[in-house]
């Protein structure tokens, strides 16, 4: 199985990896069809994990966002 690292469409790119901010991590999973989006947030001794599919052009609009809030991309 090989892992796309990047999608293209006329609204951008999305990339696979992860995206992070003090107690958000964000990660970007690149499939067929869609994009696997994995959501881990940590506070203090609490976290939870939130799993979602997202057609391209919304990945690419949410990857988007977090890059302007100043996200880190780490992976």
């Amino acid at each position: 199985m090989s892992v796309t690292k990047v999608k293209v469409n006329h609204h951008g790119l999305v990339y696979s990896g992860e995206y992070l901010t003090e107690g958000h991590s964000v990660s970007f999973i690149i499939q067929e069809d869609d994009v696997r989006v994995i959501e881990n947030f940590k506070s203090g001794y609490k976290s939870s994990t939130i799993e979602n599919f997202y057609p391209i052009d919304e990945a690419i609009e949410y990857q988007d966002k977090l890059i302007q809030l100043g996200y880190d991309k780490v992976s």
